[in-house]
Formats: structure tokens, C-alpha cells, sequence
């Protein structure tokens, strides 16, 4: 059935008042949202609320799609990820947070226009691409989906393969699609690859889906990438890419949430009530990101655990932050850190960008004075 048509069922089943309806839901936001669902399905949804006597929400829906995803692609071509934390549980971006609400928001209401064609997320290794996005899924209530390498040894299966992932998006759309390491999956034309084309073709049709204006807030693309500067122009051109997001090191204040996000996270118990003077210590460290903080609690935990202690108090955290250090070449996440912020939107940069990005050129500087 169309929108249209999905509507009507919906109409019937809303006034019929048999189940509570949440999340604002009215039955042409119902139709907009359950594309890919037939009227059978819309009506299991429905009785499936009824029996269970809970509300009607967008996670029975979500449900519902992922399922059919589920049937229809046991070939793996398409992972339906169920993420299972929201913002909440990510302590930082909060300006970034704020805007993907309003872009959740607009879907919800039919304000396509309003709606990010793609999205494009770059930063160092570890600064939480992934996983903000991951939450962004769950408090949309979408289905959430990561795109499998679809290229085969036999000739122009992989196109078919390709062919038959766009088509599974546009039916169970709204959806959000995450392109992980895109700069692997997406080098620049003219790059030799040694595939008889077969990468070219699968570009050029990944363009015109992306581009397609009638996917505007139906399909959300995630890019992912340490480098930006590795992709091709034109996946990052507007109307294909409309928002660049830079993840880079957190500041003192960041990391203080991102530490009570991973307590909270993990369900640690802790003597700690204020992780201020955490977030202080681990920002001097200049290259700790989300996940060495995720580390350092977590060890944290450890170490409380052999000493007997049910609870991680401050002395077991600092011990951590104390003995981190960098894996990654600093010069080397440095230059991550200018390519995310450079190619960036500002309004959507985290706070202190500017102090970041000033002192990143300044320990380049320092570096090539030692070299000379």
C-alpha cells in the first residue's frame, strides 16, 4: 500500500480505540512511517498492542520492519543493528544532540524539506562516531542499519547485490543507514582498484540513490571516516552530503559527562559525585577520546574488584588516567583532528573548536622547528 492507503488503515485502527497511541503518533505520521508494512502487517502491529495491552510506539514498529529486514536479507547483506542506549548515555555534542532531535523531529511531522540528505561524521579513531549515531537511531525509534561490502567474485553480482540493499532501504523507510571507514568503500574516481569497473558501477549507483530528492528524510546516510580528504567530492557535495559533523578530543567538561555516561552506561557503582576533577586530569592528557575514557573506567572497576571494594572510588580512576597513553602517533591524529574541523560545519562543531584546532596548529608548529 501507498502512504496514502497505510493512512486510512491507520485512521480506522487509531479511532477504533482499542490501544493507547504514544510518541505523538496520528495515523498520517503512522502512514508515513510504516512504508514497507502491508496492510496485514499494519494490522498485527496493531492487534500485537492490543493483546499485550501496551501503548502503540514507534519501537512496535521498529520492530516490526526489522523483522521483515531480518526474512528478506538472511544473506547478510544488510545488518539490522537494535541499538539499545539514547543521548543520554552519550556525554558530550551537546549542540549535535540537540540538532538530530530537530531532524527526528521533522521526519515525524512530514518536514522533509527540513531533513539532512547524508550526513558525513569524521575525526580521530575512538571520538564516538558510531556510537552518537547509534543513539540518534534509538531515540528516533528507527531502524538502523549497516551497509556489508556487497562485492562478489562473479560478474555482476555485486551489482545485483547492491541493487537489491537500495531497494530493501526505500522499503522500510525511515530508515538511518551507517557507511563505516567510508574512505575504504568509497576512494576517489580514478583510483586503481583492479576490479574491472565493478566499483565504479556500484559508486554510480550508490549517487543517484543518494541524490534522489524523493529520499529526502526517508533515507538518512551515515558516513563514517578518519578521512574525509580520501573521499570522493562528490559524496560530500550538497544534496548528497548536506551536514559534516567533526568528532575530535573532548575538553575538560566533556569528558567529565562522558565519564558519569560510562558509569551510568555500565551500571558501575562509584564513591564519585563529581567527575570534574577527572575531566580536568584526562583532558591535560590531550589525545584521551571517548573510548580511552570508556577504558579507563572500566579498569577502574577492575582494580576496585581485586581490592575487595564493591565500589570504584577516586584513587582507582586516578590510578588509570595516570597510566594512559597515546597508541596512535600523535602527528597523525593531529592531522585527523585539522581534516575534521577544516571540512566541518561550524554550527555544528563541539564547544572550545577554535582553542582546539589553535592548539593542534601550534604543537605542529613545535614539531617542525624540532625537525629542522
Amino acid at each position: 500500500p501507498n502512504e496514502e492507503e497505510r493512512a486510512e488503515r491507520w485512521k480506522t485502527l487509531v479511532e477504533s480505540g482499542e490501544t493507547e497511541v504514544k510518541d505523538k503518533l496520528n495515523a498520517q505520521t503512522l502512514g508515513r512511517i510504516t512504508n514497507g508494512l502491508s496492510i496485514k502487517n499494519i494490522d498485527n502491529v496493531y492487534a500485537l498492542a492490543k493483546v499485550k495491552k501496551t501503548p502503540l510506539d514507534l519501537a512496535l514498529i521498529k520492530n516490526k520492519k526489522r523483522e521483515i529486514l531480518e526474512t528478506e536479507f538472511s544473506d547478510d547483506i544488510l545488518r539490522v543493528t537494535v541499538p539499545q542506549f539514547g543521548f543520554d548515555y552519550f556525554g558530550n555534542m551537546e549542540n549535535v544532540k540537540k540538532y538530530m532531535l530537530e531532524v527526528r523531529d521533522n521526519i515525524l511531522k512530514g518536514l522533509l524539506r527540513r531533513v539532512p540528505m547524508g550526513i558525513l561524521a569524521s575525526g580521530p579513531p575512538g571520538t564516538g562516531k558510531t556510537f552518537f549515531f547509534e543513539c540518534f537511531a534509538y531515540e528516533c525509534g528507527f531502524n538502523f542499519v549497516k551497509i556489508v561490502n556487497p562485492q562478489e567474485m562473479w560478474v555482476g553480482s555485486s551489482e545485483k547485490r547492491m541493487a537489491k540493499i537500495l531497494s530493501a532501504l526505500d522499503d522500510v523507510s525511515p530508515v538511518i543507514v551507517l557507511e563505516d571507514e567510508a574512505d575504504q568503500s568509497e576512494a576517489p574516481r580514478g583510483s586503481p582498484v583492479g576490479d574491472s569497473g565493478v566499483s565504479n558501477h556500484l559508486d554510480q549507483m550508490k549517487f543517484e540513490f543518494c541524490s534522489d530528492p524523493k529520499r529526502r528524510g526517508k533515507v538518512i546516510w551515515i558516513r563514517i571516516t578518519n578521512r574525509p580528504d580520501l573521499l570522493d567530492a562528490a559524496y560530500k557535495r550538497k544534496g548528497r552530503t548536506d551536514d559534516h559533523i567533526a568528532f575530535v578530543m573532548p575538553n575538560a567538561d566533556a569528558c567529565a559527562k562522558i565519564f558519569a555516561a560510562i558509569f551510568k552506561r555500565y551500571q558501575i557503582p562509584t564513591t564519585v559525585s563529581d567527575f570534574s576533577l577527572f575531566g580536568e586530569k584526562t583532558a591535560e592528557k590531550i589525545y584521551c577520546t571517548g573510548a580511552d575514557i570508556e577504558w579507563m573506567t572500566l579498569e577502574a572497576d577492575k582494580i576496585a574488584g581485586r581490592e575487595g571494594k564493591e565500589k570504584v572510588g577516586k584513587k582507582h580512576l586516578m590510578k588509570m588516567i595516570e597510566s594512559w597513553k597515546p597508541k596512535a602517533r600523535p602527528e597523525i591524529i593531529d592531522q585527523q583532528i585539522i581534516l575534521a574541523l577544516e571540512e566541518a560545519d561550524e554550527h555544528l562543531n563541539p564547544d572550545g573548536w577554535e582553542k582546539t584546532l589553535e592548539d593542534v596548529y601550534k604543537r605542529q608548529f613545535e614539531r617542525n622547528k624540532l625537525n629542522k
